[in-house]
């Protein structure tokens, strides 16, 4: 059974409930978007047979299907029509008696990327000096875009086809708009379905499939060694939405997000958005979500009954997908405006990284009735791996889990604590209740393993499912299997022969009136190796892209909380805003060369 498949369930068991709200256009019933998914799905294998026809090839041909647009239904639609897809199909030439095995895979291209990082993404990689690889003869790409995207993804094509010719391989990419819901509706319904491309010389068999099979390749957020495609599995999308579907977070019929805060060219937004479809819930689109992205004023506006009425979006929105830059952007937003109590929502589900504790107070008084739920994820692991309740407004138990509090994991996930020894190294032992190491899980959510484009088989590159994934995350379960985030391996400062986790100075940092925002970092120290740096956004803002400021008054205000002398800051910056990946994450090594910049023109 594929990941595509949740549709179609879906549609069975409620065939007339709404899916889809489209701005003030149209709503789209369950069984109204499986219909849609199908022609959908005829029209990229019409794409796919186009790009086939008159090349001459054989043997065995590379397809990659990359989605390159904003959330929108026609984005959703063609993802769940190009997963339907069976992963290997062979096309027998009858006029040469020869076949054509074709692989195909799913992908999706981060909006903000150039071009030219569209096109690193895709190119064929030389395989030559690993002897488990055998490279496909040949490769296609076609960029499925939205149309303000048109000229971003031209651009990518020719420079894919340009690699290609300067490395001599067989490379060729087509760049396609997605077509509109009513222009795909308006076809199927010419004939009953969209025209397929005919070719008499060619007879299509498909092979075999799996829920183990590749169903989706994401890329990650690359806060660390830049963006790694990922393979995830049907099973791995499927029962991690699942996962959503039961307690904390507990999606239903009744459950209504707006579809355009979490991109679903990352894990989050594809694994929440699956969830609402699963659950038979509405998914809520602008009418030009597919042109743009998030915006803090438009989800205020589906929040209010009478603005989403008038903005035609049939229905406010009761849940919330965001990671906390989004929720801080909200918030902001309400307050610098008429500031509004927001009693209709009712679950704030918060990933990519954990909120901080001034946010969480000011979501408890603009969402009173929410619950708020933290969770832990990874899109190597196909999404959350942990859910944490941090309010529950049904509870009567109004004491907050400590700082880092990530949940626990669903019954399907195997997580573990790996140890570290005293170089910060992850070593094959479980660490002990309490202790800090390296955060792994099995399962069946876990990806197949990472995309090198150009390789139709590479055996060191798949995962074995029973195999441990081992994050670049670090953290520690108490007693009772509940995780607590301690921040990226990465994120550990070796000043005189200690560690300190920067997570930890923030938490602390973060609770000071006059800052907004703080990042934690290392900096060169003669004395020391390394030194605990910091980077706040004040309440009081500057122009300057960044100023070195005195920080004793935050090592007091640190003393003051009970922090070690060592974990205390000893540079700082102000800056006016911080790097940000897609997701909101910061990007440290970015604000690192900003900050290390700015202290040696003052040496």
């Amino acid at each position: 059974m594929k990941a595509s498949s949740i549709l179609r369930r879906s549609a069975d068991i409620y065939p007339q409930n709404n899916l889809m709200s489209i701005g003030n256009e149209r709503t789209l019933t369950y069984i109204e978007c499986f219909e849609l998914s199908k022609s959908y799905q005829a029209w990229i294998e019409n794409l796919v047979m186009t790009t086939l026809s008159d090349k001459n090839l054989s043997g065995t041909v590379d397809i990659v299907l990359a989605f390159f647009s904003h959330n929108s239904p026609e984005l959703i639609l063609g993802m769940i029509a190009a997963m339907s897809l069976p992963s290997q199909i062979r096309y027998d030439d009858k006029s040469t008696f020869t076949s054509v095995m074709l692989t195909i895979k799913t992908a999706m291209i981060n909006v903000r990327w150039t071009s030219k990082e569209i096109a690193q993404a895709f190119k064929v990689k030389d395989c030559q000096q690993n002897k488990h690889c055998r490279k496909a003869d040949s490769h296609i790409t076609i960029i499925l875009h939205a149309e303000k995207l048109k000229e971003n993804a031209a651009r990518a094509s020719e420079i894919i086809k340009v690699d290609a010719m300067d490395m001599g391989i067989k490379h060729d990419s087509f760049k396609f708009s997605i077509p509109s819901v009513q222009c795909i509706f308006d076809l199927s319904k010419t004939d009953g379905r969209i025209p397929l491309y005919k070719n008499s010389n060619c007879e299509k068999n498909q092979g075999s499939e799996s829920v183990h099979d590749d169903a989706i390749v994401l890329f990650t957020s690359g806060t660390t060694s830049g963006p790694k495609g990922v393979r995830l599995s049907h099973l791995s999308l499927m029962i991690q939405a699942m996962a959503k579907n039961t307690q904390p977070c507990s999606y239903d019929q009744n459950t209504r997000i707006l579809a355009t805060t979490v991109p679903f060219f990352h894990v989050g937004g594809i694994s929440s958005a699956l969830a609402v479809i699963m659950a038979g819930g509405v998914l809520i689109f602008s009418s030009d979500s597919m042109s743009t992205g998030f915006k803090a004023t438009q989800v205020i506006e589906s929040m209010t009954w009478e603005s989403s009425i008038e903005k035609g979006l049939g229905q406010n929105v009761n849940t919330l997908v965001v990671v906390p830059a989004m929720l801080h952007a909200i918030i902001c937003e309400i307050e610098n405006g008429t500031p509004m109590i927001y009693s209709g929502v009712r679950l704030i589900l918060i990933g990519g990284q954990s909120i901080t504790q001034p946010l969480l107070e000011k979501a408890k008084i603009r969402f009173p009735k929410a619950r708020i739920v933290q969770t832990f994820a990874a899109t190597e692991a196909g999404s959350s791996i942990t859910f944490g309740t941090l309010v529950d407004p049904k509870s009567l138990n109004h004491d907050l889990p400590k700082s880092g509090y990530a949940g626990v994991a669903p019954h399907h996930i195997d997580l573990k604590i790996l140890e570290l020894d005293s170089n910060n190294q992850v070593t094959l032992s479980y660490a002990k209740p309490g202790t800090i190491g390296a955060i792994a899980t099995t399962g069946p959510h876990v990806m197949n393993g990472y995309w090198t484009r150009g390789y139709l088989e590479c055996k060191n590159d798949h995962k074995s499912r029973r195999e441990r994934l081992v994050m670049n995350d670090l953290g520690y379960l108490d007693k009772n299997n509940r995780l607590y985030f301690c921040g990226r391996s990465n994120d550990v400062i070796r000043t005189g022969g200690e560690s300190v986790f920067a997570m930890e100075v923030e938490s602390v940092l973060i609770q000071h009136p006059n800052i907004d925002d703080v990042a934690v970092f290392a900096l060169p120290h003669e004395r020391f190796g390394e030194c605990v740096s910091m980077a706040v956004i004040l309440k009081s803002p500057v122009t300057s892209k960044c100023t070195m400021i005195d920080v004793q008054k935050y090592r007091d205000f640190c003393f003051e909380k009970d922090l070690s002398g060592y974990k205390r800051p000893i540079i700082g910056f102000q800056v006016n805003e911080f790097p940000r990946n897609s997701s909101g994450k910061v990007l440290k090594r970015k604000l690192v060369e900003v900050c290390a910049a700015q202290m040696n023109s003052k040496l």
